[in-house]
């Protein structure tokens, strides 16, 4: 079933070119049969179709892409060399800002970026060709069409269009549909004349538009592949598999898996996910069409971070003995005893493997109740928001869980017409923030204590000890952030009390306390990952302390 099995790394780790060798000789060891790297503007950094900007004859330009062209040749060729095949992916439409300038028909003063759709389209064809062109040893490229990273989007976000109250959200959008139509078969017929495998991510801006996506593809010729995420948002936990996946018959369809952990701690602190990608693998067994699986270790937000080496590598090992081993089941430990051989050479007696287990699955259920919110996403990739208004923006806009499961956003929503089952719904979310503040606080006890008698291999102690000395305290602000938010979501929408406003006031000064330990917490952790110190980011927590305490001033009048 699994006939292409792909490791992908879409942040800038890969330039660096021992890191490069690494990522290779690791799909190799792990029976992977394809290499991805990506960027979000990736096709901007190796080629300038010619005529399109005045700075053709650039020599610094024109230098740097060549380069960069060279350098990723020579990494499909080493690929080629250890059998795998070599894609590039990126999110597509990107421009340099000459190019608006030399074309000011297309920008329209007021309304942003004009899709002149023939203009566009040829540019496309160009930039694609030439990067086909310059980098012979490319098996194919991954494209994703007007998502929100693009700077030229075919259809507005779906929080965009709830804000408009005169936007209607249609099922059907000729227009979009006519658009993704122009683009797909522009790409279509550009990568089939430079004889290479073209795979387009389904990753539209919004999810009313994911319909208009897959008509546009369903013409396309089958030698097209499509790439669909195992969840329909992001990659949440408790969302239900992505029913897109199984929408796609007629041409080979990837499942795009996250296994870097972007929105559960991105392999920071345990988080095994072993028993979940088996049952999300097993479903995707009901669509024939589904022959590939792409395995993210990383995600594009930062740099200098991937999940190998991470307690939660387990997950990235265990979906790749159960692609590589298709048909035949795997229990959880048998995938967990391998990956503890395979990456430290440990072998612990049944007891020890078991206490061992246990403390990682708890560390998965504590985090989430942590960072979630009655399973709601109130973090952003992990990290608490910036402001008060971006949790607001985010909890009810763009991360809204209702779209899926309605009625949902009720474990979350205040109304003043109906104060008590507000206040249940306030003490509800309270509860499990404090249930998950002890049990974070109990676990990291637990999982210290364990290291001391497990005669864990020098590199697994050492790994152990990193990511479980920081657990709680990352718990604890993340419990401290939602109290202050919801205690003053309650106040502002329900009753404006002084009980409120103090509870709120306390959480911000808690989380003040909270960036004062982290930034310790990194001084004293000089040389942890460079991810865990993007994830103590102590002037983030204090920018979301600023912004709760900017909106309780003004409910005190």
């Amino acid at each position: 079933m699994w006939e292409t099995r792909a490791l992908e790394l879409n942040n800038q780790a890969y330039w660096n070119w021992e890191k490069a060798c690494e990522l290779v000789d690791y799909a190799v060891a792990h029976d992977f049969n394809t290499l991805i790297v990506g960027q979000v503007d990736l096709f901007d950094m190796l080629v300038s179709p010619k005529g399109y900007t005045p700075h053709q004859y650039n020599d610094r330009l024109s230098s740097q892409q060549r380069a960069r062209c060279v350098y990723l040749n020579r990494l499909g060729k080493l690929c080629q060399q250890k059998g795998l095949r070599f894609y590039l992916q990126a999110k597509e439409f990107n421009f340099p800002t000459d190019l608006l300038l030399a074309h000011p028909h297309l920008f329209e003063p007021g309304h942003g970026v004009r899709f002149d759709v023939d203009f566009w389209c040829a540019y496309l064809s160009e930039k694609v060709s030439l990067i086909c062109q310059r980098i012979p040893a490319l098996s194919g490229l991954l494209i994703a069409i007007s998502n929100t990273d693009g700077l030229l989007p075919i259809s507005r976000p779906n929080w965009e269009l709830q804000a408009d109250d005169n936007a209607r959200i249609p099922e059907r959008d000729e227009r979009s549909f006519a658009l993704y139509s122009r683009c797909f078969n522009t790409l279509s017929r550009a990568m089939q004349k430079e004889n290479k495998h073209l795979v387009l991510r389904v990753f539209p801006a919004g999810n009313h538009d994911l319909g208009n996506v897959l008509e546009a593809i369903r013409p396309l010729p089958e030698s097209v592949s499509v790439s669909i995420k195992l969840t329909p948002e992001r990659f949440w936990p408790s969302f239900p598999n992505n029913p897109a996946l199984l929408a796609v018959r007629e041409r080979e369809v990837w499942a795009d898996i996250d296994l870097v952990g972007e929105e559960v701690g991105w392999g920071i602190f345990p988080f095994p996910r072993i028993d979940e990608l088996q049952g999300r693998l097993l479903w995707c067994r009901s669509n024939p069409a589904i022959r590939g699986a792409v395995c993210k270790t990383s995600w594009e937000g930062v740099d200098n971070h991937w999940i190998m080496g991470t307690l939660s590598e387990c997950n990235l090992v265990a979906c790749s003995r159960m692609l590589a081993n298709d048909g035949a089941h795997l229990s959880r430990d048998q995938l967990l005893t391998y990956w503890l051989d395979e990456s430290y050479g440990w072998r612990p007696e049944p007891q020890v493997f078991d206490e061992f287990t246990a403390l990682l699955e708890q560390a998965g259920q504590v985090l989430y109740s942590a960072i979630y919110v009655r399973d709601h996403v109130f973090h952003r990739h992990s990290q608490v928001p910036e402001s008060y208004g971006q949790a607001v923006w985010s909890l009810y806009g763009q991360l809204n869980r209702n779209h899926w499961l309605p009625g949902s956003e009720r474990d979350i929503s205040f109304n003043a017409s109906d104060v008590e089952t507000s206040a249940a719904c306030l003490s509800r979310i309270a509860k499990e923030k404090d249930d998950a503040r002890d049990a974070s606080v109990n676990l990291r006890e637990q999982a210290l204590r364990f290291a001391e008698t497990a005669a864990f291999p020098y590199a697994l102690k050492k790994r152990w000890l990193e990511e479980w000395q920081g657990f709680a305290l990352y718990c604890h602000l993340f419990l401290h952030a939602q109290k202050a938010f919801f205690t003053l979501r309650f106040a502002r929408e329900v009753e404006n009390s002084w009980s409120m406003r103090e509870i709120c006031q306390i959480n911000i000064q808690e989380l003040y306390r909270s960036a004062s330990e982290m930034e310790d917490y990194c001084t004293k952790h000089a040389d942890a990952s460079p991810g865990l110190h993007v994830l103590f980011d102590a002037s983030r927590v204090r920018a979301l302390a600023d912004s709760l305490g900017d909106e309780l001033k003004a409910l005190k009048g």
